[in-house]
């Protein structure tokens, strides 16, 4: 059996051991969460250029579950024609083991045209934390094994076993703002990705705010002309419908 299946077995077995039973409650509040934001910029002239970001987010938890989704979406063009083109999709599933420790499986899936990568997808499941976890302040961490399957342009695919990190801070600076970080790092023997987002949510009522938000991309092996690093700044407004 080769390594990348015996990863496979490993992420089903692991959420078979799973006991069905845990009835502690989480400190979050229970049911749906969703959220939709959405921000563009255009410029006619002496150049013509376009921006489009949006990202959807939808959570649902319970007393053993939290099942979570969300998809970014990044187009820019100038002059007709396209500068950058990013979808990404995570899927992720938290079983609860006690009041701060869970296991999760995670799905995630990377098409960016620019980034030297056609596509890059993983598959992991390990153990999560939640190492601070106040009123104000909260931070999860999580690690475990999976595989990944990247495609670089004009070339096969390639599957190998890697290594996922992740982390999640949130504080809530003032009623009215919260500052937030998201960190993922996904490591193999041929790349390692890391994308981080920093970010500060101003409210405006009680289901609309604004979001600054800067996400950096990084891959250790990129095709010959690309660069290792990507940034992208924007500035949302954001709509909670639940």
């Amino acid at each position: 059996m080769s390594r990348s299946q015996q990863c496979k077995v490993y992420l089903m077995g692991l959420l078979l051991l799973i006991p069905m039973s845990v009835m502690a409650e989480w400190e979050d509040a229970m049911g749906w969460r969703g959220s939709v934001e959405f921000g563009a910029a255009l410029s006619t002239g002496n150049t013509d250029s376009s921006n489009l970001n949006a990202k959807g987010r939808v959570q649902f938890q319970n007393e053993q579950w939290r099942n979570r989704a969300s998809l970014d979406v990044v187009q820019s063009s100038e002059d007709k024609s396209t500068t950058q083109e990013r979808y990404l999709l995570q899927l992720q599933a938290d079983r609860r083991l006690s009041a701060n420790d869970y296991l999760f499986s995670a799905f995630r899936n990377d098409k960016d045209r620019f980034s030297g990568y056609d596509y890059q997808r993983s598959l992991s499941a390990g153990y999560g934390r939640r190492l601070i976890n106040t009123d104000r302040t909260s931070l999860e961490v999580e690690a475990g094994p999976g595989v990944r399957q990247n495609k670089k342009p004009n070339e096969s695919s390639q599957n190998e076993a890697v290594v996922r990190g992740a982390a999640q801070f949130r504080h809530q600076i003032s009623d009215s703002a919260r500052f937030g970080e998201e960190l993922v790092i996904i490591s193999g023997s041929d790349n390692t990705e890391i994308d981080s987002t920093t970010s500060l949510r101003l409210a405006i009522t009680d289901v609309l705010a604004a979001r600054f938000a800067v996400n950096i991309k990084y891959n250790s092996r990129v095709s010959e002309g690309r660069s290792k690093t990507d940034t992208v700044t924007t500035m949302n407004l954001v709509y909670d419908f639940w």
